[in-house]
């Protein structure tokens, strides 16, 4: 449970680096925009002005990393041990064949995605499937550790649907 903690960490900080340097880079919000009770002698040190692409492309590569590795820390055991997986499916009332099919696309598209491969059709494969558990698992055992992540994982790939992997993809694109 401790890695799941972490990436939920990652995670708002990425996204709160998101805001930071502004959504789409077309409009960079400035860090002293942001902090506007610190003193002038402090502000004068740090430039004002800042590029948002690299940062841009940096939190996007970090957002897709940390989606992926959540993603592939719970597909791998439902794509290996198909007992498991079948056990686990069936005990949410769902059929027993899903559990490492739903494993297996887990994990390709979580390693699409982190290598920026069709990042729009993985994450919205990735979105289904985490409204699925959301409204199997997570929804009828009320507010439980788990709900978090998942609705944080659901606005990252929201957001890789509306957005361009970065430069740090198969594509490169911007």
């Amino acid at each position: 449970m401790h890695i799941e903690a972490a990436l939920l960490l990652a995670t708002v900080l990425v996204a709160t680096l998101l805001v930071a340097v502004g959504p789409g880079g077309e409009q960079p919000r400035y860090f002293f925009s942001l902090v506007p009770t610190l003193s002038r002698p402090y502000r004068d040190l740090i430039p004002n002005k800042m590029d948002p692409q690299p940062a841009l492309n940096r939190v996007l590569f970090a957002l897709r990393v940390l989606v992926a590795a959540s993603f592939l820390l719970h597909g791998v055991p439902k794509a290996i041990d198909i007992g498991f997986a079948v056990d686990k499916f069936m005990g949410y009332g769902l059929p027993g064949f899903l559990g490492p099919v739903i494993g297996w696309i887990e994990v390709v598209a979580a390693m699409a995605l982190l290598i920026g491969w069709r990042h729009r059709l993985m994450s919205a494969i990735l979105g289904v499937i985490l409204i699925g558990a959301l409204v199997t698992v997570q929804l009828p055992a009320g507010i439980q550790a788990g709900l978090e992540r998942d609705l944080l994982l659901l606005v990252s790939c929201a957001l890789f649907l509306f957005s361009a992997p970065g430069s740090y993809s198969l594509r490169g694109s911007h």
